[in-house]
């Protein structure tokens, strides 16, 4: 499904059509599920959004739960992700059986009815008049087909809180919020769209018929709501057992030894070796990308490639999967990596070449580099604001610089990101962990990691 505002701001750049990039792309025209409707928005009507945004955001805030986040601030695909890992390691240290089901709805920002999100907002504590704000808000919007200048006549829509509105995120948000009250089976990892069940139980028996409830209930869901399962999409898998196939309609939702939840790749073993074949390939790929579309450019600008194409895919969901990994995956990322420096300055893609000293003269970071940073700022962001107090004792060097006792560090205990991350919040200095500002920490963050 390709979001129509991403193919027309990529086709201006490339200073052609929308239907002669679908063309290059090999999408097809004549296939309605690739288009979706865009909200175009005057510049009053965005600076009122906005202003109506501050406004409810701060309560929404105060409402919400932990294990929602997408469209929050603070919070990302990582955290979602990192969410439901520490959920199964936790699961399986108290020695649970557990089944992982990721479920994804078929545009949703579209099709969510609007009863839903008013009465979402009543049972929230929003008042009537902001009710009626945002009912006016909804009804009534007029939607045109342009195809290269070309209007069809207008058609007025009354479902889904539009694409490219400044206040559709958090009323997709509150729109769903009952996914994450309407079963108590499973522990719930949303973002967006995309939904990930985490159910446990003692036996396979018990854990099998837990996924057809939490399946069934979600399908009730769905249909209560408005929005359309995209059941392809559908996974299941079971960590320490193997569940029994799952039928969602005519469609048969086999068990798999590996699912893909926002972007990274778990494992039925909880290793990683299909996300680093995955992220190797991405990296090879960019390298590829580098030589190719920056074949014209400075070497400081495809240093800015290099930035944006190779170091961003491993940040993205780091904390997830950086931690865990051993020196041979360590290495093969590296290479791949090495790939991409080789293309920033034009050497060949093969022989020897002094890739440490090159790194350091353009000031690259190495993969060793990119996990410190990693997970130093998601330690600071996961404790600068519950920093240890000391009442009785005496005042120990580790104390008064603020430090986090060592918990268990064996088995899947050892692998729960609160574990991992505490050395690193103790190797912060106490002016970065006393830092209330999230980006003067990573700022202080990266001066640190260059000393």
């Amino acid at each position: 499904m390709h979001d129509l505002q991403k193919l027309y701001s990529v086709a201006n750049r490339r200073k052609m059509s929308t239907l002669a990039f679908l063309a290059q792309r090999n999408i097809p025209r004549s296939c309605l599920g690739n288009y979706r409707p865009i909200c175009l928005m005057s510049n009053i009507g965005k600076l009122l959004e906005a202003v109506i945004l501050n406004q409810l955001t701060c309560h929404l805030e105060s409402i919400f739960p932990n294990n929602m986040f997408g469209f929050r601030p603070g919070r990302s695909t990582q955290d979602a992700v990192v969410h439901t890992l520490d959920n199964i390691h936790q699961l399986r240290e108290s020695g649970y059986l557990v089944a992982v089901v990721a479920f994804n709805a078929t545009s949703s920002f579209d099709c969510l009815d609007h009863s839903v999100i008013l009465r979402s907002l009543e049972a929230i504590g929003v008042g009537s008049k902001m009710r009626t704000w945002i009912s006016s808000f909804l009804k009534d919007c007029l939607i045109q087909v342009d195809i290269d200048g070309h209007l069809s006549s207008p058609w007025t829509v009354n479902i889904g809180v539009g694409q490219g509105r400044k206040l559709s995120p958090p009323l997709y948000n509150v729109g769903t919020l009952t996914q994450l009250l309407f079963n108590l089976l499973s522990q719930m990892s949303s973002y967006a769209d995309d939904s990930c069940d985490v159910i446990h139980a003692r036996s396979s028996e018990d854990c099998n018929k837990r996924i057809l409830e939490v399946v069934s209930d979600r399908i009730q869901w769905f249909k209560d709501v408005g929005l359309t399962m995209n059941i392809p999409k559908t996974e299941l898998m079971g960590i320490g057992f193997t569940p029994s196939d799952v039928t969602i309609g005519d469609t048969v939702i086999h068990p798999k030894n590996e699912i893909k939840f926002l972007g990274t790749i778990i494992q039925a073993n909880l290793k990683w070796e299909s996300q680093v074949s995955f992220l190797r390939n991405k990296l090879r790929s960019a390298a590829a990308r580098i030589r190719t579309e920056g074949r014209h450019f400075t070497v400081s600008d495809k240093r800015i490639l290099f930035h944006g194409w190779v170091v961003g895919q491993l940040h993205c969901n780091g904390l997830a999967f950086l931690p865990a990994l051993n020196m041979t995956e360590i290495d093969q990322l590296q290479r791949a990596m090495n790939a991409g420096i080789r293309a920033v300055v034009g050497l060949p893609r093969y022989g020897y070449a002094p890739i440490s000293d090159i790194t350091a003269k353009l000031g690259l970071p190495t993969l060793q580099k990119i996990k410190e940073k990693v997970l130093l700022q998601a330690a600071w962001k996961r404790f600068h604001e519950h920093k240890p107090k000391y009442s009785d004792g005496p005042m120990t060097r580790g104390r008064s610089m603020a430090n986090i006792p060592h918990g268990n560090q064996k088995g899947h205990a050892g692998k729960i990101s609160s574990t991992v991350l505490i050395p690193f919040w103790n190797r912060l200095p106490l002016t970065i962990k006393e830092q209330s500002d999230p980006r003067k920490a990573k700022r202080d963050i990266k001066k640190f990691l260059s000393n």
